[in-house]
């Protein structure tokens, strides 16, 4: 039966639209019932999200610690090795270089070291000691062992160099001041010093020259002729490889 109201049009497109407007309103007051738990839920999983941030952080630093491996126990000596072959400088490398009149040496460049860029790099001039002229002694300990990704040796296969722990609490004496005419101070301080420093040669920032000023056999020292060829040699390095005078 069709139902009409006064002057006869049709009520049926009114009933339609008030059942529409109830299901909105009930929608809107069901949606408001649930805002405060939805509201509750994000809270709760931000502090979550957070923590696993923290987590995934923490566990990138310990991936990068460096990992010591036992010692490996060999009869190989330094002294018995073959000097290393002549070779190109590369960034982030020690290199032997050719003979620079008459005064052999080793070169180290930084990995962001770039022959066009025209950066300029500090220069460090190592010395060896007295039993460490040769390259191969010289590579095995200091510096130089360092300056190159792979830190192993013939009695140390490890591509990481790293210290026994009896070192981990190594002191020294404390620098003095400036106006002071001594150099150190009579009181010692804790040098922290890290038992492995496997990335070194990566982050090292600084030219370094290492001459050879004599061999083994001929224990001659740092003579002033040869501080004056490596005068000259650090001449040449600051000019050619873009050296911070």
């Amino acid at each position: 039966m069709k139902t009409t109201a006064a002057g006869g049009k049709s009520r049926l497109p009114w009933l339609v639209m008030g059942c529409l407007l109830a299901a909105l309103a009930c929608s809107l007051w069901m949606l408001r019932k649930h805002l405060p738990d939805a509201g509750t839920e994000t809270l709760e999983q931000e502090p979550k999200g957070q923590e696993d941030h923290l987590a995934q952080q923490d566990q990138s630093q310990k991936s990068t610690e460096p990992t010591c491996e036992p010692e490996v126990i060999s009869d190989c000596t330094a002294e018995s090795q073959p000097e290393p072959p002549v070779t190109a400088p590369a960034p982030g490398e020690r290199s032997r270089m050719p003979n620079f009149h008459g005064l052999e040496y080793q070169l180290f460049l930084p990995t962001t070291w770039r022959g066009e860029s025209g950066q300029t790099f500090p220069v460090v001039v190592f010395l060896h000691g007295a039993g460490d002229g040769k390259f191969s002694v010289m590579n095995s300990q200091s510096l130089p062992r360092l300056l190159t990704r792979n830190q192993s040796t013939c009695f140390d296969p490890r591509h990481c160099w790293c210290l026994p722990s009896e070192y981990e609490r190594a002191t020294a004496k404390k620098e003095a001041p400036e106006t002071s005419p001594d150099a150190f101070l009579d009181e010692e301080e804790d040098l922290r010093s890290p038992m492995a420093a496997c990335d070194f040669a990566d982050r090292f920032e600084a030219i370094t020259v290492m001459p050879q000023g004599w061999s083994v056999g001929d224990p001659v020292g740092w003579t002033g002729e040869r501080l004056s060829k490596v005068h000259l040699l650090t001449k040449h390095v600051l000019e050619k490889y873009h050296g911070d005078p």
